[in-house]
């Protein structure tokens, strides 16, 4: 879903106690705040994006 926007790997951990996932993203920002030419150099945007899609989930 964000192949153009990640060009490294994307991990997922499961955090149990809070029942919430945190995405750690490698090579997605272009360097960072001051060195990317991105319009968004700190990623905001991905969490937005993130948000809109649809999720299966096993019970």
């Amino acid at each position: 879903h964000l192949g153009n926007l990640v060009e490294g790997d994307v991990m997922r951990y499961e955090l149990d106690n809070i029942e919430a996932l945190n995405f750690v993203c490698t090579y997605a920002l272009d360097g960072g705040g001051t060195r990317s030419l991105r319009i968004d150099p700190l990623g905001k945007s991905l969490a937005g994006a993130l948000l809109y899609m649809e999720w299966d989930t096993e019970d």
